[in-house]
């Protein structure tokens, strides 16, 4: 299979030099903007977003590596490892609803949330977060290490959902349990899953990692030293998927057969991070540096009546039933409602995940530990 990644500035040394490494680095800032990864590469990065006040990227990346810290975490000091630990909440009866997490610390992190149903959702984030709501409570299910970062989590029913996360960890849940599941990942981190269907799903991450899973076993179909950030399907022939290394990045387009770079003319220098596509003429990625938006012959900032703000900020997150109802992540949650943006007055923190129904809530997961959700 043929596969034409972006293009990249610059010689082979270079893709080289930013390697893994870079692709860390990228991972905690555009993932969480929550820690600080000390490398070379880091040091040729472009002017990074606005630091959030609770959750500074300036923590030492030896937060990233040491465990939570349990008692704090768990003031009833239940043994996490003999089962999960339900929270209990109460929402508000309000268009915007707060499911907010129960934690003790404003340094958790969600990074990612999907659901197949309002009484069926998950979400994942740092030190290894992986939880769970049934309509009612939330459960813990301490499966990744606390040291882990679950970055993505992507499911096509309630008994099949994947989550990744650390360096090469990745899981399935059947229904009743969550069990690892070996791919060809081998020491390269992971950064983003989706897919099409329970036989099409795509992993992405450093080191030009790309995996795809046919229902029965992983493939790996990787290409150069890239780091795939942000997949986007709207079926088994149209998918989208950007990508950094060091400061290049790219777009790519998957039409069933191969995934071909596009001409970038037109989008800034900030990292992409995000995107949402409707249509190969209604194409948004969000980035450090604002949104683009592609209508089929160019890239471009989109008209004042449709950009996200004067401000141009930086865009975590993307997420959108169609053109008319689009949710973006930014130091606040926003939605588009097909002629302008409004703010969504959700918790403090960055938005870092976004899902909703194809009728119905819309979930938000971001920093100082707050889960948010909007109902139609």
């Amino acid at each position: 299979m043929l596969i034409r990644m972006p293009r990249i500035a610059g010689s082979l040394g270079l893709l080289f030099t930013f390697s893994l490494a870079a692709c860390h680095d990228s991972t905690e800032r555009n993932k969480t903007d929550a820690f600080s990864v000390a490398d070379t590469a880091a040091d040729d990065a472009p002017t990074r977003p606005p630091t959030d006040a609770a959750v500074s990227r300036d923590t030492p990346p030896s937060d990233l590596s040491s465990s939570r810290d349990v008692a704090a975490d768990n003031p009833a000091n239940v043994d996490i490892a003999d089962g999960p630990i339900e929270r209990t909440i109460v929402p508000d009866l309000e268009s915007i609803l707060d499911v907010g997490i129960v934690t003790t610390t404003s340094a958790e992190v969600g990074l990612a949330v999907w659901g197949s149903s309002p009484n069926d959702i998950w979400i994942g984030g740092k030190g290894g977060m992986l939880r769970h709501w049934n309509g009612s409570a939330w459960k813990d299910y301490p499966f990744f290490s606390a040291t882990c970062l679950v970055v993505s989590i992507w499911g096509s029913s309630p008994t099949s959902v994947w989550a990744a996360g650390c360096t090469n960890t990745v899981a399935h849940w059947d229904g009743i349990q969550w069990q690892e599941q070996a791919t060809p990942a081998g020491n390269r981190l992971l950064e983003t899953m989706a897919g099409s269907a329970d036989d099409d799903i795509w992993i992405g991450g450093c080191s030009g990692m790309l995996l795809r899973w046919d229902g029965h076993s992983w493939s790996d179909v990787s290409v150069g030293m890239l780091c795939h950030e942000a997949f986007w399907f709207n079926g088994r022939s149209d998918g989208w998927l950007v990508s950094i290394n060091g400061s290049a990045s790219g777009i790519s387009r998957w039409n069933g057969q191969q995934w071909t770079e596009m001409d970038m003319t037109g989008i800034g220098e900030g990292r992409p991070t995000s995107l949402f596509a409707t249509a190969i003429d209604d194409v948004w990625v969000g980035t450090w540096n604002g949104l683009y938006h592609f209508d089929g012959t160019q890239w471009g900032i989109p008209s004042a009546g449709t950009d996200i703000g004067k401000d141009r900020s930086s865009v975590f997150a993307l997420w959108g039933r169609s053109s008319l109802d689009m949710y973006a992540g930014t130091t606040q949650g926003s939605h588009f409602d097909g002629t302008s943006w409004s703010s969504l007055p959700l918790a403090p923190g960055s938005v870092r995940g976004i899902w909703g129904e194809a009728v119905g809530e819309t979930w938000f997961v971001g920093d100082n530990g707050f889960l948010g959700r909007v109902t139609n």
